[in-house]
């Protein structure tokens, strides 16, 4: 097991982070083999990160390492990683790009944005600095991923104090594959015109599936957790069962609806 001191991570802190976060990302349960005890704080220039929610729900969400990247997996709480991995996961920390993730994350093509993550958040700040930022994202393939969205504008003054971005990312259910998206960011200082770091732009991967394909992978997991708690000591047939018996509710529910939908369109008058 490795573990760093606080005088060798505070040198070495524009690699740490990164590192980590790689590791996070497409390193799945690699990230566990290191022991982290210091956690970075903000400073007073641009920093933009991701923070301990994210990450745990994406790997809680993915595939066991070795499977395809293609294999679902519903998502299962660690809560025995928690203290594992610290509360922010720097892209940018306090005005440097740490380049080796942008190096490295073409390679998310093997580990995708699991079917059950629908928004990435991340949290940004400009310190002390006017700073004004360009964000541009584009779908790669329209047939499985709509252009994803932002909650802020596309172009405007990153905040002074710590504010959220998402990105949504709505798949169009027509069918199931791995799609690209583009991601690119200029930040810029607001009088001189010159860019206070160098432009980020990268490629993720987004694993969609089709509606049906998703209806009946939310039911399979919904059922999974539903007899987990029903049944925290029982396993094999009983577990089993119980799954079985869920997963004809949740489909008779699905056909009494879309009867009642050919019956009654959704858009006719009910009253």
């Amino acid at each position: 097991m490795m573990s760093f001191s606080p005088r060798y991570w505070c040198e070495s802190c524009h690699f740490r982070p990164s590192l980590l976060l790689l590791l996070l990302l497409i390193g799945g349960d690699d990230l566990f083999a290191i022991n982290y005890h210091v956690f970075l704080r903000v400073s007073g220039q641009l920093s933009l990160w991701a923070d301990r929610h994210l990450v745990m729900r994406i790997v809680e969400s993915m595939p066991i390492s070795g499977n395809s990247p293609v294999a679902l997996k519903c998502p299962k709480t660690r809560p025995d990683i928690q203290n594992q991995i610290p509360e922010q996961l720097y892209l940018v920390f306090n005005g440097m790009l740490l380049t080796e993730v942008l190096e490295k994350i073409s390679l998310s093509e093997r580990r995708p944005i699991p079917p059950r993550i629908d928004v990435l958040r991340a949290k940004w700040l400009a310190g002390y600095e006017r700073l004004t930022y360009n964000i541009e994202l584009a779908s790669l393939n329209h047939t499985l991923l709509h252009k994803p969205l932002l909650n802020i504008a596309p172009s405007g003054f990153v905040p002074e104090s710590t504010s959220d971005v998402r990105i949504t990312l709505p798949c169009t259910g027509k069918a199931t594959g791995i799609a690209p998206f583009h991601v690119q960011l200029d930040i810029r200082r607001e009088f001189e015109g010159l860019r206070k770091i160098p432009r980020i732009s990268f490629i993720v991967y987004k694993y969609c599936l089709s509606a049906d394909k998703q209806n009946q992978f939310i039911i399979k997991c919904e059922c999974r957790s539903k007899c987990a708690r029903m049944l925290p000591r029982s396993r094999g047939e009983n577990r089993k069962a119980c799954i079985r018996h869920c997963r004809r509710q949740f489909n008779q529910a699905s056909k009494r609806r879309k009867v009642t939908e050919t019956i009654q369109p959704r858009w006719w008058p009910t009253g």
